[in-house]
């Protein structure tokens, strides 16, 4: 566990450390390209970042000085998020593609085993990627996410439901990027939409969150990734897959999020107990902090 104990003196610590020099990445895939950033020898221990919903790959560079020296990190930025490409037109996103994104990007890589570093929605999407290819993945530390949303199957029709109509709606009367005047309009709406950041982590997400643009500057991601996935897996259906995850894991909590409470739910104390049953060794550490507390 000596990757996820630097991780957790890393989360620590103040968030504005610098990080090392990045070294820009991008994967070509069928609709265009994964970005990404890199740091450290390319022979280092490798490990890929995957980022939170609506954020991007600098999300990470706060934690990224206090991994060991000898990690090679690649950050990436899931499509349709930062300098990524978006999916084509008339293609949702949906949950299980972010899945299929990150073995795209680590065969790409040459990895043949990896460990994970997740945040959030990344955090799911890690779990799932973990479960599914339990050979791939040497270690696995997730902030502030566990598992994707649940759902009941009494909820699999209103959420098709809902979906198809958010899709439809969309297709027909096509939204553009709203171009916000300057990045600190920008970042007065990043803010007002994310309470858990800081005036510091939403300078750092717009670094490849915004681009100039003809009147000022719009945002990268795209408009679709905030519209539902038709369907959501069942308590049952997501426990398969913990019941694969046997590396070493660490869970991070920040004391101040929304997750410390829901933590305690019943279902989500029955998914630790069962991680802790299945993984090679298991840790869940709390900070101080929000849910971008890294």
């Amino acid at each position: 566990l000596h990757m996820a104990l630097s991780m957790r003196r890393g989360l620590q610590r103040f968030f504005s450390v610098v990080a090392a020099h990045a070294e820009e990445i991008k994967i070509e895939v069928p609709w265009g390209h994964i970005s990404g950033q890199a740091f450290g020898p390319r022979n280092g221990h490798p490990v890929l970042a995957v980022h939170g919903w609506l954020d991007n790959s600098t999300s990470f560079l706060g934690l990224q000085p206090f991994l060991p020296a000898n990690t090679r990190l690649v950050a990436i930025d899931l499509p349709g998020h930062g300098f990524s490409s978006h999916r084509p037109q008339g293609i949702k996103y949906n949950f299980f593609d972010w899945v299929q994104d990150v073995d795209l990007v680590s065969h790409a890589l040459g990895w043949k085993q990896f460990s994970l570093l997740c945040h959030s929605m990344g955090a799911a999407i890690g779990s799932l990627y973990t479960g599914t290819f339990p050979e791939r993945v040497s270690s696995l530390c997730l902030i502030e996410g566990v598992v994707p949303l649940q759902e009941g199957p009494e909820r699999a029709r209103e959420n098709l439901r809902a979906s198809v109509v958010k899709y439809t709606t969309l297709a027909r009367s096509p939204r553009r990027n709203h171009v916000e005047p300057t990045l600190e309009t920008a970042e007065a709406k990043l803010l007002k939409s994310n309470p858990a950041l800081t005036p510091a982590s939403a300078k750092v997400l717009l670094q490849r969150g915004a681009i100039a643009c003809e009147g000022g500057y719009h945002f990268t991601r795209d408009l679709r990734v905030r519209y539902p996935s038709g369907l959501r897996l069942t308590e049952e259906m997501v426990n398969s897959f913990l019941r694969h995850v046997t590396c070493d894991v660490m869970l991070v909590v920040g004391k101040d999020s929304h997750l410390h409470a829901v933590m305690l739910g019943e279902r989500e104390q029955r998914q630790i107990e069962l991680l802790k049953k299945t993984a090679r060794a298991f840790e869940l550490v709390h900070v101080p902090g929000s849910h971008h507390v890294h």
